[in-house]
Formats: structure tokens, sequence, C-alpha cells
């Protein structure tokens, strides 16, 4: 084959169409590594909202002393109904194991 007067071989043209492929290959993977970037900078933007979040639910949880009380009112509730039944109907007696 001619071209401008001079003869390119096969090996020629195989050359000249590995390099024009290789240089796309090369566009298309930093198009990628573009993208990937941005993928990382949007999953540490979304990993930071996360642990923001996490910090608050953890903060809206009761701490033992504030349970303890909770659950004390509770028992003194329970106790106060327990001796006003007993006044008016009489203690029950509970069952032998």
């Amino acid at each position: 084959m001619a071209v401008n007067g001079q003869n390119i071989t096969l090996r020629d043209a195989l050359t000249a169409a590995l390099t024009v492929l290789a240089a796309l290959a090369g566009l298309y993977i930093h198009g990628l590594e573009g993208m990937v970037g941005k993928l990382s900078e949007r999953m540490e933007q979304d990993t930071a909202k996360l642990h923001a979040i996490e910090t608050q639910v953890a903060a809206g949880y009761p701490t033992k002393d504030d349970l303890a009380r909770s659950i004390g009112g509770v028992h003194a509730r329970l106790d106060r109904i327990e001796d006003k039944l007993d006044a008016r109907i009489g203690p029950i007696s509970k069952p032998h194991n």
C-alpha cells in the first residue's frame, strides 16, 4: 500500500492502529479515574453525614441514671397502687412453691 508515495507495510498499519487504540484507552481510563475521584469524595461526604447522624442519635439515648430514676418512679407508683389495693381488699397471700 502506498501513501504519499511511501509504501506502508501491514506492520506499520497495525502499529498505527494499536497506537490510536492505546491513546483512546488512555483517555477512557483517565475519564474513569476522574469519576472514581468524584465518587470517592461523595462517599467521604456521605460518611461524614452518617457519622453526624450517629452522634445525634447517641446523644438522645437516656443515661443509666436517667433510666434508673424512671424505673424507680414506676416501682414507687406500683408500690402505692399495691398498698391501696391491700388497704381496700386486704393482702393477697402468695402461693407456696
